[in-house]
């Protein structure tokens, strides 16, 4: 019987006790299914590891966030380590923008199991299942030479074995290759990976010449609605013949997901609604999805006697799509509406250039998150004071969601109220 593929699972992005936003003001139980939910993925994560057997957890950056001090987290990611230290599972640590280094030297209490590279110069970790060497874990920057494991086995004076151990690599963040060199010293620096680890956010000059398998891992629980789709860790198994397989395994307890509603033959409520529950019943479940938070993009905002530019008709819309969906025994349900300004309806605006200009900026400019602001915050490098303080408190208190939603009706109300007139 041949032996079972080496498996690691890889996830990044923990982000462990951190707000989910752009929910509005969720009742009681739905806002204890969201408190918890990134500290539940973690939990399911670690659950995951020990269930799938997996020789090694990768986490790519961003498990905690060092300026919160959330006692939670800690506990929380404490527990989860020492759960896998139980079963033999090493843990590697690449640190992020929002868990530095100096924060996992500080962080009380860890087991054995885990290992942080701070450094490219970090000794690599060899995985070993009962003296047979399996893999080996390298900390990587985009300057990083690693030589083919038979080459190593060759220079050691060894035959090249049958089944070679596997080179994998975990990205270090922030090194960016040297703009001086020469392309022959740039040839001369090649990694030889299979898998390469990295945060979503690394961009390609920050990785290393190589041929293998480079995957950028985003965080297994959304923070905002616009973070959509399954969430997980990526099981990797690494078969005979140098094959690498990935496989997403949700382990997310909110799911967010962005629907496009049109209102093309809409003439009532009853349509209207007829059409939404068609769509929601073409959606698949994921394994482990407590609340479900869709967000409804309808292509007016008056539709069905509803104007949906009004918060109150928002409401009414919602309360309906709950009364439909929502069943506190079993799947939990949240719903988000935002009717989009009809532009081509829109005539004789008395400011063209500035119609123009607010048009492209909605239709052109790339949302911005939260967390977006937060690595621009930290990228900053704003020392501890009044200005740093103010902005960590806004970041808090900031639904983006609702200033997007806010700043696109009122334009569209002044453009509009301040002379044109609609089509219809």
């Amino acid at each position: 019987m041949s032996a079972r593929p080496v498996r690691m699972l890889h996830a990044a992005d923990l982000r462990l006790d951190l707000p989910l936003r752009g929910l509005g003001n969720l009742p009681d139980d739905l806002a204890a299914i969201v408190d918890g939910a990134t500290l539940l993925a973690w939990d399911r994560l670690a659950t995951l590891a020990i269930d799938r057997e997996v020789d090694a957890l990768l986490l790519t950056g961003n498990c905690f966030d060092a300026s919160q001090a959330s006692l939670s987290a800690e506990v929380t990611l404490r527990n989860g380590l020492a759960r896998l230290d139980e079963q033999g599972i090493p843990v590697v640590v690449v640190p992020g923008s929002t868990d530095p280094a100096a924060s996992w030297r500080d962080f009380p209490g860890l087991p054995e199991n885990l290992i942080v590279f701070e450094d490219e110069n970090d000794a690599p970790i060899e995985i070993t299942d009962n003296g047979r060497l399996l893999a080996t874990v390298f900390p990587v920057t985009a300057e990083t030479a690693i030589e083919p494991p038979e080459l190593d086995s060759l220079e050691a004076g060894h035959a090249p074995q049958r089944e070679t151990s596997w080179n994998v690599g975990v990205l270090l963040p922030n090194h960016h290759r040297a703009v001086n060199d020469s392309v022959s010293r740039l040839l001369g620096k090649f990694a030889s990976l299979h898998y390469l680890a990295c945060h979503y956010s690394a961009t390609d000059d920050e990785l290393p010449l190589t041929e293998g398998l480079v995957f950028r891992q985003w965080g297994p629980q959304g923070l905002d609605p616009r973070e959509t789709g399954p969430r997980g860790g990526t099981l990797v198994e690494f078969e005979p013949g140098k094959k690498v397989r990935t496989h997403l395994m949700p382990v997310a307890p909110v799911r967010f997901e962005r629907m496009t509603l049109s209102t093309v033959g809409v003439s009532t409520q009853d349509d209207l609604l007829e059409r939404v529950m068609g769509q929601l019943e073409a959606l698949s479940d994921q394994p482990g999805e407590q609340l479900r938070v869709i967000t409804w993009c309808i292509d007016q905002p008056q539709v069905a006697g509803w104007n949906l530019a009004e918060a109150r008709d928002c409401a009414a819309l919602r309360d309906q799509l709950m009364a439909l969906t929502d069943n506190p025994k079993q799947l939990r349900w949240w719903h988000l509406i935002e009717a989009h300004v009809p532009f081509e309806a829109v005539q004789d605006v008395p400011h063209p250039d500035l119609w123009h200009e607010y048009r492209r900026s909605l239709t052109e400019c790339l949302p911005v998150t939260s967390e977006h602001l937060q690595l621009l915050l930290h990228e900053a490098d704003l020392k501890d004071g009044p200005i740093r303080h103010r902005f960590d408190r806004a970041l808090e208190t900031c639904d983006m969601a609702q200033v997007a939603e806010a700043a696109r009706r009122q334009g569209w109300r002044w453009l509009v109220g301040s002379g044109g007139t609609a089509s219809r």
